[in-house]
């Protein structure tokens, strides 16, 4: 019965002791209505809701009726209202990312490929559905306005056949059978629950179902000009028109009313349908509320569902993303395993093949290096070996002449073997700077007294023929974490080569000790001839050296041992004004 009934406005009717007055709208109060409801208080005061619609009515002074009819607000709505809503906001949403995306665009700025895979899931999949609900609205709206307009004239055209007998006996005897003529129409448009009217064969209107329509002037009792043309002129039976009564827009269904004698045609019915528009408009939103329901659903099902998939898909480009971070020239680097033979296969493949041939550059690069090593320190090794040599091969000749010549005295004997030595000590000296480059990798770290370390270096050079060491010691401990054998040559190796640093001027080196926070700054100055800019970036190179003597390992030795303690060397120079080597240790 009622769930039959597609009904989103209002009805209403007028109900007297005697029945129905008058009603409007689609619901059939002959038919359905309880006319017991109107004995029960609640019905006028709350409204009661029987057989999916709500009933409400007000009684006036002379005991009629009006009574009101909507449809029960179903539970199905409500799940409407959230998908519309969820979809107003995500197309929001969608618009200000849009917009975020082409600032960031206009920025120079690039969207993830995982951002790039999401989105084009969602375009897959927004896009048809768009497509095919606009699609599917249109037909279904197209069929549903044919459907209608086809009931339409079927039943107009019923109702013309059970009008003509009357009219054609009108015809006969204007006078006589006028009345026969509206009381007929007035029952046929009651039992219908339509408004009809029948007009002349010169378009004027004879009779209608709501005359107040006439007396109120909303229209001018003539029937639509295109109408009477195509049914008196172009000799159409039936057709629907397209009219409206102020800004109400409404269908017109015309159906020829012919002669039970002549077969000729003697007047028109107009059956008008006001709540065409509206039922169509109804069957839209119908359409549209299911639609939107089942595409919200879709979509949280598919949102869900679709970041899970972007996980799996961007999971093997995260995880070769990581291996390749980890991937060095000095590490092990492990293969990546993949069964599958899809794409990401073929990338792990060439990945393990590249760290095949990493690992074996890596080889020769080893071999490489360890042999150009080898080769430059066997260069100068054998460089420094044979200064020394020279001149010990050349004092070694001299007494060898002397000795087959007159003989060997005793003066000129210790006068070779002084030579003899000196040169032994460069040769020790020089054996001692490689071996301790050699074992610097394995300090001894024990808790030592800084101050005790540097009074030791600055007393071991205190009797230095041409310059003078001094230590402003104003802390009586300062405990760091080092190996004292290594730093003790460290800072002796520093002095020294400030007492070296000039051969013009009488040499003084100042020491100092800062103390901050947690570090401590030990600060070794002399005014000497400074560091030239061209030899400032080679300082610290090993076998660099601006004297004719020495290996150049010593401020490699010290620069190496320092930061591998955690702790800092540099120097601050200025060209014949001296310079400052600062050393800074973390405190212990």
């Amino acid at each position: 019965m009622a769930n039959t009934l597609k009904i989103v406005i209002k009805s209403f009717a007028f109900i007297s002791n005697n029945g129905i007055i008058s009603s409007f709208g689609n619901f059939n109060y002959e038919r359905d209505f309880d006319f017991g409801l109107l004995k029960d208080p609640v019905f006028y005061e709350m409204g009661i809701e029987e057989g999916g619609f709500i009933h409400v009515g007000i009684e006036d002074d002379s005991n009629r009726v009006a009574v009101v009819t909507s449809m029960d607000y179903p539970s199905f709505y409500v799940l409407t209202n959230f998908s519309f809503l969820f979809i107003v906001g995500m197309f929001v949403v969608g618009i200000g990312l849009l917009m975020y995306g082409f600032f960031v665009w206009a920025r120079g700025g690039k969207i993830n490929y995982a951002a790039r895979i999401q989105l084009y899931i969602y375009m897959a999949f927004v896009i048809p559905l768009v497509v095919v609900t606009l699609t599917t609205l249109n037909r279904i709206t197209r069929s549903a306005e044919n459907q209608l307009n086809q009931d339409f004239n079927n039943r107009s055209s019923t109702i013309g056949e059970n009008m003509e007998p009357v009219l054609t006996n009108y015809w006969n005897d204007p006078v006589l059978n006028l009345e026969e003529l509206e009381n007929q129409l007035v029952e046929i448009a009651r039992f219908s629950n339509i408004d009809l009217s029948v007009y002349d064969p010169s378009g004027r209107i004879l009779v209608t179902s709501q005359p107040g329509i006439l007396e109120n002037q909303l229209t001018s009792g003539l029937m639509d000009r295109n109408a009477w043309e195509k049914i008196f002129d172009e000799g159409d039976n039936s057709l629907i028109v397209n009219e409206n009564i102020g800004s109400l827009i409404f269908n017109n269904s015309y159906v020829a009313l012919k002669s039970t004698e002549s077969g000729s045609k003697i007047g028109v019915l107009s059956a008008p349908f006001f709540e065409s528009r509206l039922s169509l408009e109804t069957n839209q939103i119908n359409v549209l509320a299911n639609v939107l329901t089942v595409f919200t659903l879709i979509f949280i099902l598919f949102s869900v569902l679709s970041f899970f998939i972007v996980d799996l898909l961007t999971f093997p480009l995260r995880f070769i993303t990581r291996t390749l971070s980890r991937t060095t020239l000095t590490g092990n680097n492990e293969p990546l395993q993949w069964k599958s033979k899809d794409e990401i296969g073929l990338m792990v493949d060439e990945y393990n093949r590249m760290l095949r041939n990493l690992e074996q550059s890596k080889i020769e690069l080893s071999r490489s290096q360890k042999e150009s090593a080898w080769r430059e320190i066997a260069r100068q090794v054998a460089h420094e070996i044979k200064n020394p040599l020279t001149p010990m091969k050349l004092t070694l000749q001299q007494m060898e002449s002397i000795i087959m010549r007159d003989g060997l005295d005793k003066e000129k004997s210790k006068q070779s073997i002084k030579t003899l030595l000196t040169q032994v000590d460069i040769l020790n000296e020089i054996a001692s700077s490689f071996s301790t480059f050699a074992r610097m990798p394995a300090p001894i770290l024990q808790k030592i007294d800084l101050t005790a370390v540097i009074r030791k270096s600055v007393d071991l050079h205190s009797n230095y023929e041409t310059g003078t060491v001094r230590f402003e010691d104003v802390h009586e401990s300062v405990f760091i974490m080092a190996d004292e054998q290594l730093l003790h040559r460290i800072i002796s190796n520093i002095i020294l080569n400030a007492l070296q640093s000039s051969s013009k001027r009488e040499i003084n080196v100042d020491i100092k000790i800062n103390l901050q926070s947690n570090l401590v700054d030990l600060m070794i100055k002399d005014n000497g001839d400074g560091i030239d800019l061209d030899l400032q970036e080679r300082i610290f190179l090993p076998y660099f050296s601006t004297k004719k003597s020495g290996s150049g390992l010593g401020l490699a030795i010290a620069k190496h041992g320092i930061e591998q303690r955690g702790g800092a060397l540099w120097f601050e120079t200025v060209p014949e004004d001296g310079t400052i080597f600062t050393i800074r240790f973390p405190l212990a």
